[in-house]
């Protein structure tokens, strides 16, 4: 008889709870369609002025391309993850309608966007695609880190031609020129993120893996990268037995390993709204020497399938 997947998720908002949640997930176990979105962080200047918009566009879009994604693979079971992911894809381009990259300036219309990571599991068999640095990873029964694919795949020396640029500058070019694009030799520009411009399929990284019994898949936004690393967090994804257990004690090492920056930024005015040049700095200037540690308390979001 076949055993019913066991899936648990979680979403983090860690120290800037204040600044809203652009962090997206959404599955459905019936038809093994699973998928999480990372909005990206809007600029001040391009995308916004000002305060930081508590309704953030790419926030909007990322849970339009999980929606969009699931809901296409449930109503179309033998759908591939390439019909479901275009699916998702044109339900985020319709948040970005009257939007355009070259509209940065104009009214800050730029495009909205998000990293994805996406997967269809049949029986045991994971078919998995990501987008970008959301992510997805494998646990073994016995907690190692069998595998692991976050890479934001790019090409093209965009980070050394815009280094001698100011960061408004190089904002602009990566949010115009960079993003998703494509040489006139069909080769690949930049680096891939879902905007709803079909160029992004070119930058999908994907493969397929038969999960051996007691085997755990994750998908991965990348604030929880790094946890992944931590041998005491991938022994909590195989041990636990219910969503409850798993979100209870994924939020006790949460809670540990931010302790020192919750002890350091006690007490200090920071302007979570403001431009994230702006609360970088002042997270820099408060953390000096453990500015590292923003690591463990960046916004993160997370399934576990078992």
């Amino acid at each position: 008889m076949k055993q019913p997947l066991k899936v648990f998720s979680l979403v983090n908002n860690g120290l800037a709870e204040k600044r809203p949640s652009e962090d997206a997930l959404k599955y459905d176990v019936g038809s093994g369609a699973f998928a999480v979105a990372d909005g990206v962080t809007l600029w001040e200047g391009i995308e916004y002025q000002g305060k930081y918009p508590k309704r953030s566009g790419s926030a909007k879009l990322a849970r339009a391309f999980c929606d969009g994604f699931v809901r296409y693979h449930k109503q179309n079971p033998s759908s591939d993850f390439l019909a479901a992911f275009r699916a998702g894809n044109r339900s985020a381009a319709r948040v970005n309608i009257g939007r355009s990259k070259y509209y940065i300036f104009r009214e800050h219309k730029g495009l909205f966007a998000a990293t994805v990571t996406i997967a269809i599991v049949t029986g045991r068999r994971l078919d998995w695609a990501h987008i970008c640095d959301a992510g997805v990873a494998v646990i073994t029964k016995d907690g190692k880190l069998k595998m692991k694919k976050d890479d934001c795949r790019h090409s093209f020396p965009w980070f050394k031609d815009t280094k001698q640029y100011e960061a408004s500058a190089r904002t602009f070019f990566i949010r115009t020129i960079v993003r998703n694009a494509i040489g006139p030799d069909g080769q690949l520009q930049g680096y891939g993120v879902v905007t709803g411009e079909p160029e992004v399929e070119r930058y999908i990284e994907s493969g397929k893996y038969s999960l051996l019994p007691e085997e755990s898949a994750v998908l991965f936004s990348d604030g929880f990268a790094p946890y992944l690393e931590l041998p005491a967090f991938r022994k909590l994804i195989t041990r636990a037995t219910s969503e409850k257990e798993f979100r209870t004690d994924a939020e006790k090492i949460i809670r540990e390993k931010t302790r020192k920056i919750r002890r350091k930024i006690r007490g200090k005015k920071i302007d979570w709204l403001a431009s994230v040049e702006i609360i970088q700095r002042k997270l820099r200037e408060i953390l000096g020497k453990d500015a590292d540690e923003f690591k463990w308390a960046k916004e993160k979001s997370i399934i576990i399938i078992k």
